[in-house]
């Protein structure tokens, strides 16, 4: 329990390994080379700064309602750790709402930083300049830059999917359950009545 929180929520998550084996990362890579013109040479953190509070401000609200998904009983029954060290459950869904909000966090400091540093590029600048002395290309590490930039804000938007059917896997364990409990009941009722006739 004296792990540092973000340990535990990287663990949770799955580490490295869940996120390059994320379908999302890689659909990111390509959606982003698809919608090229809206990064290559344009101010791309525009799009990221108008779009992403509103998504953020949807997620603490769908993290919230994650947290309120059903009663003491199902929480308990999806939650605590394995004996082999495992994350539960509990923690894995709440990792991947965490992963989806850290995501969009990310993507907004991008653009932020994008929208700091953004220039277009001025071949007399002192910049361009000592970059071309170190033999590194302006241009393509701009582009590069920006590929990149959009890439994290189209990950961070389709985790949005990930997040979603998170809660609706709660959601269906929680109805399982409910599920099983109204079928006891009614078994038990049965009996119940059988014995008494």
């Amino acid at each position: 329990m004296n792990k540092n929180i973000l340990k535990r929520y990287w663990e949770a998550y799955g580490g490295l390994k869940a996120l390059f084996g994320s379908p999302y990362l890689y659909a990111a890579f390509i959606l982003s080379a698809a919608m090229a013109p809206a990064w290559i040479n344009n101010p791309w953190h525009e799009i990221v700064l108008s779009v992403m509070p509103n998504v953020l401000g949807f997620s603490l609200g769908g993290y919230a309602l994650l947290v309120a998904i059903g009663d003491d009983r199902f929480r308990a029954l999806i939650s605590g750790e394995h004996e082999e060290g495992e994350p539960s459950p509990y923690m894995e869904v709440n990792a991947a709402f965490v992963h989806f909000i850290f995501m969009q966090l990310f993507s907004l400091m991008c653009a932020l930083f994008s929208s700091a540093y953004y220039f277009k590029i001025d071949k007399t600048g002192w910049v361009t300049q000592k970059l071309e002395n170190l033999n590194i290309p302006l241009e393509e590490l701009v582009i590069a830059g920006n590929y990149i930039g959009y890439t994290i804000f189209i990950y961070a938007l389709l985790t949005a999917i990930a997040a979603t059917l998170a809660i609706l896997r709660v959601s269906s364990w929680y109805d399982h359950m409910h599920t099983e409990r109204i079928k006891a009941k009614k078994e038990a009722n049965s009996s119940d009545s059988n014995n008494n006739s």
